[in-house]
């Protein structure tokens, strides 16, 4: 497959991000971009022995309808194998270059997770001013984290909860009481311990998430287990200029933009499964105004 994109026009590379473009479907490149080598002479790259690409899949979180969206999609890429392009790195560091290289034609998102442990006013406007400096189709903003039993934020969350207090900035949207955690010695098994980071005592749904208390957001919204952090949104959108819109994903609240922006029910999202779009929901991203406004 793709044996017309040579190994230094990185041909897995291509298949990956076809894969994204087409489907939604991200998987991780195991060719020439992660295994290839530069040259010491300069000439071109040494390529890896094989080029491939992994498909991995978490355990307890895949359907069957999943994976079969997933082969759909591997079979349509499959089918217009021969119309796939190569691409070129144009500069790369000495190490990880996967992670580093900057490779000519390829469409690239950004995502910043912003409200980490010690976050403040500052670091988070810092953050937006130099994402806005790259040179990237899309830059997407996400607010708060979400606390899970192994990681370390969660462990520290129980740990610091200890059975008995919450936290500021120990938050869920579905939560009707303060959320307070248990530390794995304190509950009587493992399935009580990681539990408690999705469900209430009483069974309601409720994931954990934290957000930095040292952020400028309303006291009382801090100390609320369900608070809404308005100003913290607002105080995102002040430093994109209108300019920057059509490749920004801001998180909205009602009456700062014409069309929600949200995970949950998302009106981008369902116009563009409405007029039959496919591929990685952020790639439309730029013509969303166009797109929402079609009929």
């Amino acid at each position: 497959m793709l044996l017309h994109i040579p190994p230094q026009q990185l041909p897995a590379t291509a298949f990956a991000n076809a894969l994204c473009l087409a489907g939604g479907v991200r998987v991780t490149e195991l060719g020439t971009l992660v295994f290839g080598r530069r040259d010491p002479d300069g000439g071109p790259d040494v390529p890896a022995p094989r080029e491939l690409v992994r498909f991995t899949l978490p355990r307890r979180v895949y359907t069957m309808s999943h994976l079969e969206h997933v082969v759909d999609v591997a079979e349509g890429v499959w089918s217009k194998a021969d119309q796939l392009t190569g691409y070129r790195i144009v500069e790369q560091g000495d190490a990880l270059r996967q992670f580093t290289a900057e490779v000519y034609g390829l469409p690239v998102m950004v995502e910043v997770l912003l409200g980490m442990p010690g976050e403040t006013a500052a670091t988070m406007t810092e953050a937006v001013r130099r994402t806005l400096d790259l040179d990237v189709a899309v830059a997407g903003y996400s607010l708060g984290i979400r606390a899970f039993p192994y990681s370390p934020l969660g462990i520290r969350m129980a740990d610091q909860c200890a059975g008995r207090r919450t936290l500021p900035g120990l938050q869920s949207d579905s939560a009707v009481e303060p959320i307070v955690l248990r530390p794995r010695p304190m509950c009587d098994s493992v399935v009580e311990y990681e539990r408690q980071f999705a469900f209430d005592d009483d069974g309601r749904f409720r994931p954990v998430y934290f957000l930095s208390p040292d952020l400028p957001e309303d006291p009382a919204t801090i100390a609320s287990p369900n608070g809404r952090w308005v100003n913290l949104v607002q105080m995102l959108w002040d430093p994109v200029p209108a300019s920057e819109y059509h490749r920004v994903m801001l998180p909205t609240l009602p009456g700062i933009t014409e069309d929600d922006n949200n995970y949950a029910d998302n009106p981008f999202l369902l116009r563009l499964i409405e007029l039959g779009y496919t591929g990685a929901f952020w790639s439309h991203w730029p013509q969303r105004h166009e797109i929402m406004q079609s009929v």
